[in-house]
């Protein structure tokens, strides 16, 4: 499996001024939208789906704010595409699909991200990492040509299993036109330290707190914390 972490990169918590062991509040607010059903809603805290009208007001409210971010992760993912949060400004909307295995997928594969905008995962461009996959409709058909889309992060081998839901374009996630809102159908949050990986790179097991993933996460935060200024 391949991996390419940016030079840069220490693999440690005091790059990114963060500690395991912070116990006071950070001034960030956050939620974490969870309904029954829903999975890794811990793991995100840590780093359903709504289709009642007043939900969706608040949801629209949210989006048309310049100071907010989102992420969905998984069922996260299918909630924002089947909301239309993401490309609102589309004819034919994208939709999430059954693999095209017509199975229940679950593994470990290779992500790798594209130069892009996006807040959260701008700053990992040419990266490639690994990430877990869990999921039985996480194809996505995308109607437009690839330029139409923001893709923020693809497959790294397009063939089966590399791209284990036979995905367009070969896609991982997805980003708002103005790359503030993020959706992605892998478990990057469940990525974020090096024991949590099925294999992860020799010459740094032994001494990496965090993976690059970590870093995805406190873009968001730096990105809020200059909006409260």
């Amino acid at each position: 499996m391949e991996f390419k972490f940016d030079k840069n990169f220490k693999g440690s918590f005091h790059q990114y001024g963060i500690s395991p062991d912070r116990k006071g509040r950070s001034g960030i607010k956050a939620a974490i939208i969870r309904e029954k059903g829903v999975n890794g809603d811990r793991e995100m805290a840590y780093g359903g789906f709504l289709f009642n009208p007043t939900a969706k007001k608040s949801l629209d409210a949210f989006y048309a704010r310049p100071d907010t971010l989102s992420l969905g992760v998984c069922n996260g993912c299918q909630c924002m595409v089947a909301l239309d949060l993401i490309y609102p400004e589309h004819k034919d909307k994208p939709r999430m699909m059954r693999n095209s295995s017509q199975k229940f997928e679950s593994g470990f594969v290779s992500a790798i991200i594209p130069d892009n905008h996006s807040v959260m995962f701008g700053s990992l461009s040419g990266s490639k990492l690994g990430i877990w996959v869990a999921h039985g409709e996480g194809r996505f058909d995308l109607p437009y040509t690839e330029d139409k889309y923001h893709i923020v992060a693809k497959f790294n081998y397009d063939a089966y299993p590399g791209n284990p839901n036979g995905s367009k374009f070969s896609t991982v996630a997805i980003c708002s036109t103005n790359g503030r809102h993020l959706a992605m159908m892998p478990h990057f949050e469940r990525a974020i330290f090096p024991w949590q990986w099925a294999h992860y790179p020799a010459d740094r097991s032994k001494t990496d707190e965090v993976t690059p993933w970590i870093e995805a996460f406190v873009n968001a935060r730096k990105w809020i914390e200059k909006k409260l200024v």
